[in-house]
C-alpha cells in the first residue's frame, strides 16, 4: 500500500528546503511575482521603463537562481562558517547587482545582449556542475553529484509538466462545465507558479547534504548502463557511419561540405561524450574492458569530423566573414579537438576538465576584443570594406553616392545582409565614417534600407527599378501614441522580396505578422491577386490593399520620372495611415516606414514596420 506523505512532512520539507537556500527560492519567488504582474498589466506607453526594469530584475533573477545555488553548495562541500557562507553569497549579489546596471536599456535590446545574457546563463548553470568540487580530486563523487543533478532535473521536469496538465485540465473543465470563465492568463500564472517555485523547489529538495561524503558512493544505476549500451552507443555508432559515409562522397566527389555538417558533427561529438560519461565509474571493471576500447576509439574517430567540419565552417568565413553562429562553431571545434586529445593522451581522464572549460569558453567569449561580438562585427565590416572597395561603392574611406554603381545579384544581397546584420546588433557605428551627410545614430526606422540606398547601387535583379524608402514625419510619433478609442496596441513587421501590383502571390508564406491578445495576425498574399489578407491561424480576417496604399503613395509624391537610383521621401503621419475593418474589429496601421522598388506604374515593397491599434467593435 503506497503511504503519502503528510502535510506536516511535506511542508517541514519545504522550509527545510527554504532554509537552506534562501537566496535561490528568493530568486525564484521574485522570477514568479514579476512575470504574473507583467502578464496580469496591460501595458501602455508611459508604463514601459517600470516594465523594462522588470525585465531587467527577470534576467538577473535567472542568473541568482544559480550563482546562489552553485556558492551555498561550495559552502557546504567545503565545510564553511556561517560568516563565509554569507561572504559567499553577498559577492554572488554583487556579481548580478553589476550585471543589472551593465545590461543598458531593454527598449534596444539587440542580439548582441540577448546572446551575451544566454552565454551567461549557460556559464552559470555549468558553474553549478563543478563548483563544489573545484581544488580536490572527487573524480567519483563529482560524477555521482552531477548523477542527481541530472536525475533531478529530469524527475522535477516530469512532475511539473504532469501537474501543469492536470491543473490545465481541471481549469478548462471548470470553464467548459460550469461556464464559469477562465481568462487565459490564468493559465499562465499556474505556469509560473511551478516552473519556477514548484519545480526549483523540488529540484533543490533532492540534493546531497554530505557532498564530500559522495567520493564514497560506489553506487551505480544499471538502467543508465542499460541505455548507454543499448539505446545511445548504437545511436552514435550509425552518425558516425553516416558522418563518414558523406566524407567519403565528398572526397569522391571532391567538392566542399555543406554548412549543415558542421552541426552534424558537434551534435554526434555532444551525444558521443555524454554517453561515455554516463557510464565513466563502471569503465574500468573486467566484465567493461569494452568501454576503454570504444571511447578510445571515439576520440580517435572525432579527428577526421573536426577536420570536416573545420573546412566547412572555414569555406563559410572565407565567403562571408566570421558571424556569431561561425564563431562560436570554430570555436566549439578547437574545443572538441583538445577534448578528444586530452582523453587519448591523459592517464587521470579528469572529466571535470569537460564543465570547466565549456564554462570558460562561454563566459570570455561574451567580451573583449577576443569575443564572438567583436570579432563577428569587425569581420562583417572587413568583408562589407572588401565588396564595396572592389565596385567602387567605398572611394578613400567615403560612400560615392553621386554615380550609379551596378554590382551582382549576390554582391547586393551580401551588401543589404551585413547592413542589417550590424543593424541587427548596433554595431552601425563602425561603418558611420563612410557616410559623411548622414548621422546613423539619429536614424529611427529603416536603417539598412536608408544606408544601402545612400549607396546608390543596382544589381541585375533591379535593373531599370528605383528605391524609394517613404518614413513618417517625428510629429511625436516615436514617442508617444495617441490610442484613445481603441483596446489594444501591437507593432507589425513586414518584408517581402519583388512581389508587384500584379504578381500573382502564394498564400502559403506570409509577408508580416503582429499579435493581438496572444495570438498572431499575418499578413498573407491572395493567390491570383494583388491584394493581402489578414489571417488568424487559419481564419481570414480581412482583404488589406497594400499595394493599392502604395500606389497612392506613389502617385501622391510622383517618383514616376525620378531618375536617381534612391530617393527618401518624408510623409505626414496623417498620410500614413491606413485603416482595416474586419467583422468585429477594426485596424489602424500608423506605418513608420515603407521600403520600395520602383518601376514607372510598378510597385514592389521590399519591407515595412508599422504601429497597429485594434478597436473590438
Amino acid at each position: 500500500m503506497i503511504k503519502l506523505p503528510s502535510i506536516n512532512t511535506i511542508v517541514g520539507g519545504a522550509m527545510a528546503t527554504l532554509k537552506r537556500f534562501p537566496l535561490t527560492m528568493l530568486c525564484a519567488f521574485v522570477a514568479t511575482g514579476i512575470l504574473i504582474y507583467l502578464t496580469h498589466n496591460e501595458w501602455r506607453e508611459h508604463d514601459l521603463p517600470w516594465f523594462y526594469t522588470m525585465g531587467k530584475i527577470l534576467m538577473c533573477c535567472e542568473l541568482g537562481l544559480c550563482l546562489f545555488l552553485a556558492f551555498a553548495l561550495v559552502s557546504e562541500a567545503k565545510s564553511h562558517s556561517m560568516m563565509q557562507k554569507m561572504v559567499w553569497q553577498v559577492f554572488a549579489l554583487a556579481l548580478i547587482t553589476i550585471y543589472f546596471f551593465t545590461i543598458g536599456d531593454l527598449e534596444k535590446m539587440d542580439l548582441v545582449r540577448i546572446v551575451r545574457f544566454v552565454l551567461y546563463v549557460i556559464t552559470v548553470h555549468l558553474f553549478v556542475a563543478f563548483a563544489p568540487f573545484v581544488g580536490n580530486g572527487q573524480m567519483n563523487g563529482f560524477w555521482q553529484y552531477n548523477k542527481t543533478l541530472f536525475l533531478r532535473i529530469l524527475l522535477a521536469g516530469l512532475y511539473t509538466a504532469v501537474l501543469y496538465g492536470g491543473i490545465s485540465l481541471a481549469l478548462w473543465s471548470i470553464n467548459e462545465l460550469l461556464h464559469i470563465t477562465i481568462n487565459y492568463k490564468k493559465y499562465l500564472y499556474v505556469w509560473f507558479f511551478l516552473a519556477c517555485i514548484f519545480n526549483t523547489a523540488f529540484f533543490l529538495a533532492g540534493l546531497p547534504e554530505n557532498i564530500s561524503d559522495l567520493d564514497k558512493d560506489t553506487s551505480y544505476l544499471k538502467g543508465l548502463k542499460t541505455f548507454t549500451q543499448y539505446v545511445l552507443l548504437p545511436l552514435v555508432t550509425v552518425y558516425l557511419l553516416i558522418l563518414y559515409a558523406y566524407i567519403a562522397r565528398v572526397i569522391i566527389e571532391w567538392k566542399l561540405p555543406k554548412g549543415l555538417v558542421s552541426y552534424l558533427v558537434i551534435g554526434y561529438s555532444v551525444a558521443g561524450i555524454f554517453s561515455l560519461l554516463l557510464i565513466y565509474p563502471i569503465r574500468n571493471n573486467d566484465e567493461n574492458r569494452w568501454i576503454k576500447i570504444f571511447s578510445r576509439w571515439f576520440y580517435f574517430a572525432l579527428y577526421p569530423l573536426i577536420i570536416l567540419l573545420c573546412i566547412s565552417i572555414f569555406n563559410r568565413i572565407a565567403e562571408y566573414g566570421i558571424t556569431e553562429n561561425r564563431y562560436f562553431i570554430l570555436v566549439l571545434a578547437i574545443w572538441l579537438f583538445c577534448i578528444a586529445s586530452y582523453f587519448l593522451m591523459s592517464r587521470n581522464d579528469n572529466i571535470k576538465v569537460i564543465p570547466i572549460s565549456l564554462a570558460f569558453i562561454a563566459f570570455f567569449s561574451s567580451f573583449g576584443p577576443w569575443g564572438a561580438f567583436s570579432v563577428s562585427k569587425h569581420s562583417q565590416m572587413n568583408h562589407l570594406e572588401d565588396i564595396l572597395t572592389k565596385n567602387k561603392i567605398l572611394v578613400n574611406g567615403k560612400i560615392d553616392g553621386k554615380n550609379v554603381h551596378p554590382v551582382t545579384t549576390d554582391e547586393s544581397d551580401e551588401i543589404w545582409s551585413v547592413i542589417d546584420y550590424l543593424d541587427n546588433t548596433s554595431s552601425l557605428d563602425v561603418i558611420q565614417p563612410w557616410f559623411t551627410d548622414i548621422k546613423i545614430d539619429t536614424l529611427k526606422y529603416g536603417k539598412t534600407s536608408l544606408l544601402v540606398g545612400k549607396m546608390n547601387i543596382t544589381s541585375s535583379s533591379n535593373k531599370d527599378w528605383n528605391t524609394v524608402y517613404y518614413y513618417a514625419s517625428s510629429n511625436g510619433r516615436e514617442n508617444s501614441i495617441n490610442i484613445k478609442g481603441f483596446d489594444a496596441f501591437s507593432v507589425m513587421y513586414g518584408s517581402y522580396n519583388y512581389r508587384d501590383d500584379t504578381a500573382t502571390g502564394k498564400d502559403s508564406a506570409s509577408v508580416g505578422y503582429f499579435m493581438l491578445y496572444g495570438d498572431t495576425i499575418k499578413i498573407f498574399p491572395v493567390r491570383n491577386s494583388a491584394m493581402y489578407t489578414l489571417r488568424e491561424n487559419k481564419k481570414n480576417l480581412a482583404p488589406i490593399d497594400l499595394n493599392g496604399f502604395l500606389k497612392h503613395l506613389h502617385s501622391t509624391y510622383d517618383t514616376t520620372n525620378n531618375k536617381e537610383s534612391y530617393r527618401d521621401i518624408t510623409v505626414p503621419n496623417e498620410k500614413f495611415t491606413m485603416d482595416v475593418e474586419a467583422d468585429s474589429l477594426q485596424f489602424r496601421f500608423l506605418f513608420k516606414s515603407i521600403t520600395t522598388d520602383e518601376n514607372h506604374d510598378k510597385i514592389r515593397f521590399r519591407q515595412f514596420d508599422a504601429d497597429v491599434l485594434i478597436r473590438k467593435k
